[in-house]
């Protein structure tokens, strides 16, 4: 199975919280949201924050269990 090496994932995330703003608008049209459905910009940004931080957390781990199985073949081959 082929990952995906934790310097991609972290550039990737950065690329997408570059401006998350962007992915919100439509064409250049402002939209109409009424005042009351509009979400606070601080709920916005731990929102996307979280995101960001489950994505890395996800990274890590991953890059871990990588390693963890690369350095467990490695044994089984010089065992051999």
């Amino acid at each position: 199975m082929k990952t995906v090496p934790l310097p991609a994932l972290l550039a990737i995330l950065a690329a997408l919280s570059a401006n998350p703003a962007t992915a919100q608008q439509r064409a250049g049209a402002p939209q109409q949201v009424p005042p009351l459905a509009n979400p606070s910009p601080s709920s916005s940004a731990s929102s996307a924050t979280r995101l960001q931080q489950q994505i890395l957390n996800d990274a890590v781990i991953l890059d871990d269990q990588n390693r963890r199985q690369r350095e467990h073949e490695q044994r089984r081959h010089d065992e051999n």
